[in-house]
């Protein structure tokens, strides 16, 4: 489970006060994202005998190649280690020489073993750059660069510092900031552009994209969503008269700024005039931390995604309407929820008998894009 995913999973539990039994889980495995201490409280607080195992591996290198198990007496400190190699797997922090850095020293992660691919196919220049010469191993091992800082901790276990490079994992996904920023050079009165992930108040990341030029919002988004996947297309927008700059000339992200939530306008669309879009447009503002969402604004729009609309879900149910995020994603905007939303107290009808397998929230995701997008 991807680590946004439990704490979206925690806030339905806690808003309705129905925590399921889970009587056959032995172990939930946690993977895709940094796992933040807090999701770990609140996870050991109502399920104290199931451990969490701290799950990290590069798809380079076929699946996990560290595991943390953690229980409630683990001690987790600012940052959930990502725990120790798995068998079968060698694993190296080095310095830029690709020498071996000492414990409590930062390094680049490289992975060496069984699970390490041949390569990217039909990729050559990025294969050789990323499948290196194992120096520790045997004549002619290779080991995997992952671009990945981390730390060995005294105890043996290692963290998770960041990236090296523009590559970040949004809601389980690895995505490379210089595609997105490819596509908006390429959009019509973009003179420039710059793309980065910014924590929110809940530590879940965005994306937020900064346009120089005479080219809308809109317009931009727009343009985005024709080529890329809903999650490689930010989340909000600012517009900037320049990038700012570092001495020699590299653009600043640090020196970004970051959108207040709060600030984000809605549209100019019309006020609720029901008691359903009054809770739906409260709901909205609450997830997407805004100060005020009228009946025609599009979640998506705002801000929202597939997790935050788990939330919205659970948000309406406090208020007395049942919606689903399937509701979120097609009908998108408060007023459209709320002609659909049927009374918390009202069962919802049951699904129909079938012999095929439920699907994934993965998959749902899928096909929601498919729906949205799809010829």
């Amino acid at each position: 489970m991807v680590p946004s995913l439990l704490r979206a999973a925690l806030d339905a539990w806690e808003t309705t006060g129905d925590f399921p039994v889970l009587p056959a889980l032995r172990h939930l495995v946690v993977t895709g994202e940094a796992l933040p201490a807090d999701v770990c409280e609140r996870w050991f607080a109502r399920y104290p005998h199931i451990p969490i195992v701290n799950a990290y591996g590069p798809t380079e290198c076929s699946d996990d190649v560290t595991h943390a198990v953690l229980t409630p007496h683990s001690e987790l400190g600012a940052r959930v280690p990502i725990g120790r190699v798995v068998r079968n797997t060698r694993l190296y922090v080095l310095d830029d020489y690709l020498r071996l850095v000492p414990v409590g020293t930062p390094g680049e992660l490289y992975v060496a073993g069984t699970g390490v691919g041949r390569g990217y196919l039909g990729d050559p220049g990025r294969t050789a750059v990323t499948f290196v010469a194992d120096p520790f191993g045997a004549v002619g091992e290779r080991m995997y660069r992952t671009g990945d800082r981390v730390v060995h901790r005294p105890d043996g276990q290692l963290e998770f510092l960041e990236r090296l490079d523009h590559q970040v994992k949004i809601r389980g996904r690895r995505i490379e900031l210089g595609e997105i920023e490819a596509v908006l050079r390429a959009v019509g009165g973009v003179t420039d552009t710059a793309v980065q992930a910014v924590p929110d108040d809940g530590g879940r990341k965005r994306l937020v994209g900064y346009l120089v030029g005479p080219a809308t919002v809109e317009h931009a988004r727009a343009a985005l969503a024709e080529v890329l996947p809903d999650y490689m297309v930010p989340a909000e927008f600012m517009t900037l008269e320049a990038l700012p700059l570092t001495a020699n000339g590299k653009v600043d992200r640090k020196a970004l700024p970051v959108p207040d939530r709060a600030g984000v306008a809605a549209t100019t669309g019309r006020a609720p005039r029901t008691p359903e879009e009054r809770a739906l447009c409260a709901a909205f503002a609450e997830v997407l931390n805004l100060d005020s969402v009228t009946a025609d604004d599009d979640f998506f729009a705002l801000g929202g995604d597939s997790i935050s609309s788990i939330q919205v879900v659970g948000r309406a149910r406090r208020a007395g309407l049942t919606i689903t995020p399937r509701d979120v994603f097609t009908r998108k905007t408060p007023a459209a929820l709320a002609a659909a939303a049927r009374p918390a107290a009202e069962p919802a009808p049951a699904p129909a008998v079938s012999d095929q397998p439920l699907v994934s929230l993965s998959q749902e995701e899928l096909a929601e894009f498919d729906l949205e997008f799809g010829e």
